[in-house]
């Protein structure tokens, strides 16, 4: 290996020039953006920032490999896959080996943006992925944060912010001046131009930031490299293992990927398996590539367990030629939660979907016959019943491995009459896994379901209440509004006593007063009054919902359709689950 040093300027036009580029066995861009601004914080502080490994891949080799460009533009939503380049093979290339995080950081931060969802903001909002660009305060008191008078880490105040907020948030303490400028700019000339309302001392200071910050861009020689000339993509591969350890550690899915990716032969893994990922979470989940290795496993009877020794050869064949199988039956499992209501909001563990991934590979059902014809209606039945179960039991809570491989030997030799509920039942019966309701613990789980646990909540309403025909999407209500259960209220229909009002906060969120509704049926009932609403309602629906034959609906008798109704709900529970 060869030690070279250059400026961050050279590194990033040869980014920007696609001389520099990734291979297809580096795993994606995973720095948040307070890690980037950190990065700029040390570079600012002449700070090590640690060496970095090139591979020089001359021209005759370039077309044996999958190369990709690094992001510029980084959305956590829409724009997290680095894009596929097609070298002419013309020149020789450099891929990086060890370092993509730290170099995609310093892209971003001079060349590009930074978009993440604002928290407590639905992704369905149109302002909810707002694109940030990375600016540094010139004014910045150092080691202080002015908002919230502490010390922090930071020497210099870099942040990513939105740009047309600038002005409005510029003060006197706060100059935000955008990064990537530094390269279009002389400082002296900007400051007479933009910054000459300065007094001479902040004059000065902000000078002497933007000289050291075009100084670390342009001239400092800080980027310290080796270079690996090897070519044989085995040997660049140990070696890309081996360094990858330092940093933000690769897990064993990412070795797994990374081992696919070079040894596939027939598809490229890494834009197969992001799609796979990309495809699922449009049907409402949010699953990631370690999944998809731990499925990849699961599906091809191979250890589930992600230990290196399973990263072989012979095993990424195996998972290769079977590939077009475990993407067609990870796409139907998850379509058949999809279809029974379950997404992200009400799914506590994934690992739900590999057994029946498993057993539908192993009776090799057919996509479209399996989710709607009747001969597969018992099937469908008793496969969503385990999926309730497994949910409310949480068997998947734990570690994992161990469950899921005994599964996997139950369905693989008890799944000639269909999914195999009953040999599940004997399998585990007494153990922790143990997925059988005696009438006490149903009572158990009736008592202690309130609106606060909306997973187990949505296992057992969908237990007790079988989801419309085509409905679209539905939501959770409560019958009588929460929102009228004030202490003024409370008072004004006679609950006085403090047990009383106990006993009533308490049933408010229980599961006896928690309806399952289409989203545009609950937001046209919205905070409605109960017994206003209910008479809108015909007879089916009324029967439906388990809804108790009361003289009155009034919030007076609030107590009484509780407890009414949790003896609907236990007997339909119990002949249910």
């Amino acid at each position: 290996m060869s030690y070279n040093k250059k400026t961050i300027k050279y590194l990033v036009d040869k980014i920007s020039d696609q001389e520099f580029v990734l291979p297809a066995i580096q795993r994606e861009f995973v720095w948040k953006s307070d890690q980037i601004e950190k990065l700029f914080d040390s570079l600012m502080r002449g700070y090590p920032i640690g060496s970095f490994l090139f591979w020089n891949i001359k021209s005759e080799n370039v077309k044996n490999y999958q190369f990709y460009g690094f992001l510029s533009k980084y959305h956590s939503r829409d724009c997290r896959h680095n894009p596929k380049l097609n070298p002419s093979g013309n020149n020789t290339i450099t891929a990086i080996l060890d370092g993509q995080q730290r170099l995609t950081s310093i892209y971003i931060g001079l060349y590009g943006s930074y978009t993440e969802k604002k928290k407590n903001v639905k992704v369905t909002n149109p302002n909810a992925f707002p694109e940030k660009q990375l600016y540094l305060n010139l004014l910045s008191d150092n080691s202080i944060d002015i908002e919230n008078n502490e010390i922090t880490d930071m020497l210099y105040d870099f942040k990513f912010l939105i740009e047309h907020d600038i002005d409005i948030i510029n003060d006197t303490n706060k100059i935000w001046f955008k990064v990537g400028n530094i390269l279009q700019i002389d400082p002296s000339s900007y400051l007479i131009e933009k910054l000459d309302f300065l007094d001479k001392e902040r004059k000065k200071k902000v000078l002497n930031i933007l000289i050291q910050l075009k100084n670390l861009i342009e001239e400092k020689e800080i980027i310290n490299y080796f270079e690996e000339n090897e070519q044989d993509l085995d040997k660049v591969l140990n070696i890309f293992i081996r360094v990858n350890s330092q940093g933000t550690p690769l897990t064993y899915s990412d070795l797994l990927l990374t081992t696919a990716t070079a040894l596939w032969s027939e598809y490229d893994a890494r834009d197969e398996i992001h799609e796979l990922v990309d495809i699922l979470n449009r049907k409402g989940m949010n699953l990631n590539t370690d999944f998809v290795m731990k499925s990849s496993l699961m599906l091809t009877d191979l250890d589930v367990k992600f230990l290196v020794k399973n990263f072989t050869r012979e095993n990424m064949k195996i998972i290769e030629s079977q590939w077009e199988l475990i993407k067609l039956y990870l796409d139907m499992a998850v379509s058949f939660l999809q279809m029974n209501g379950y997404n992200d909001y009400y799914i506590p563990a994934y690992n739900v979907i590999l057994p029946i991934a498993y057993y539908l590979k192993v009776v090799k059902v057919d996509f479209n016959s399996f989710l709607t014809h009747k001969s597969y209606q018992s099937d469908r039945n008793l496969i969503i019943k385990w999926v309730r179960r497994a949910f409310i039991k949480q068997i998947f809570s734990g570690g994992s491995d161990g469950i899921l491989s005994a599964y996997r030997e139950v369905i693989k030799n008890n799944s000639e009459n269909g999914f195999p509920l009953s040999e599940l039942e004997k399998r585990f019966k007494g153990k922790r896994e143990d997925i059988i309701f005696s009438e006490e613990s149903i009572e158990e789980l009736l008592n202690n379901t309130y609106y606060n646990n909306k997973k187990r909540l949505f296992s057992v309403l969908t237990s007790i209440f079988k989801i419309p025909p085509h409905a679209l999407e539905m939501t959770i209500d409560h019958m009588y509004p929460k929102s009228s259960f004030t202490d003024k209220n409370l008072s004004k229909w006679g609950y006085n006593s403090k047990e009383d009002k106990s006993k009533v906060l308490l049933w408010v969120n229980h599961i006896t007063n928690l309806q399952y509704l289409e989203s545009s049926h609950n937001t046209a009932k919205s905070a409605q009054a109960f017994d206003s609403w209910i008479k809108e309602q015909d007879s089916d629906f009324l029967n439906y919902q388990l809804v108790p034959n009361i003289k009155s609906y009034s919030p007076e008798q609030f107590i009484q359709f509780c407890e009414k109704r949790y003896l609907l709900l236990l007997k339909k529970l119990k002949k249910n689950i």
